[in-house]
């Protein structure tokens, strides 16, 4: 799955301003097509207490965060670019659901998205609590919450997904087309935005923050940072021999990759290296 760039630039309300503020978001991770991330956790978790926490750019309905026990699931999601958080079981009930009123989709902004689910409250209304951009929100086209000290399909030993629902269910998109960016989960705690966000006390605007707490059992962090760094540009010669040819130990896999001929009378090639070398741009031969 490809890597882009900084979140900074262009986003949500002033969101590079958070360069001078000690935190910074250097990657986020662009997800197209068919393209998740999956991971099945050894041991349960706190079924009944947790939180999401994402920063997101898409203008279409999508799945966030998904976990499917069986035909039962519990899936955090833009659906008809409505923020909704569900549990149900397919094809049978849906056994709690809490969806905005408000809608998600100007295609050019960074969304802070938090959901925070403690089932174990006396108050159905704090049992689930949505947050975009460091507001709860309270108006909402679906407030169906679960009963009291319910045990969802979060946080069970099954495989949970970022990016995608294993089937397509009440009309919902299965894959995210868009980025996400400083993914938490954290289990056994139901947080706010102000732990992973604040406001900008120059721009009024809301930006992120370094989360300092704990993760729980089955709580993790993305970051998608690179696994490596480069200084600079490498260069690298080589003489040809009618055979594959690769570069190594450079710190980055370009998209594009530029060949000169020094001694021969070719011309000159782009090469596009994630869709194949024969897809190119060569200039006329010299």
């Amino acid at each position: 799955m490809p890597l882009l760039g900084s979140l900074a630039a262009g986003s949500v309300k002033g969101f590079g301003a958070q360069a001078n503020l000690g935190y910074f978001i250097g990657q986020s991770l662009r997800f197209r097509g068919s393209q998740y991330l999956s991971r099945t956790p050894t041991t349960a978790g706190n079924r009944r207490v947790y939180t999401f926490s994402a920063w997101v750019k898409t203008a279409s309905d999508g799945t966030f965060m998904y976990a499917k026990n069986g035909n039962y699931g519990t899936k955090i999601s833009f659906n008809s670019n409505q923020f909704r958080v569900l549990e149900w079981q397919a094809s049978v009930a849906v056994y709690w659901d809490v969806t905005t009123n408000a809608v998600f989709r100007d295609p050019a902004a960074w969304y802070h998205l938090v959901v925070a689910v403690y089932t174990t409250q006396a108050t159905a209304s704090n049992r689930v609590k949505l947050y975009v951009n460091g507001e709860q929100q309270t108006s909402l086209a679906t407030a169906t919450y679960p009963s009291q000290n319910y045990d969802g399909t979060m946080n069970t030993t099954v495989e949970h997904f970022i990016g995608k629902q294993s089937t397509t269910v009440y009309g919902e998109q299965s894959f995210v087309d868009g980025y996400m960016g400083d993914v938490y989960f954290v289990d056994g705690q139901a947080l706010t935005p102000s732990d992973f966000g604040k406001t900008d006390p120059s721009t009024g605007s809301w930006i992120p923050k370094k989360y300092s707490g704990t993760y729980g059992t089955n709580g993790f962090k993305l970051d998608f940072k690179h696994q490596s760094s480069a200084s600079g540009f490498n260069t690298f010669t080589y003489q040809a021999i009618n055979a594959t040819q690769s570069f190594t130990n450079v710190g980055f896999s370009p998209d594009l990759v530029w060949i000169k001929s020094r001694d021969a009378s070719t011309g000159h090639q782009f090469f596009d290296t994630v869709r194949g070398a024969l897809k190119r741009i060569s200039s006329n031969n010299t």
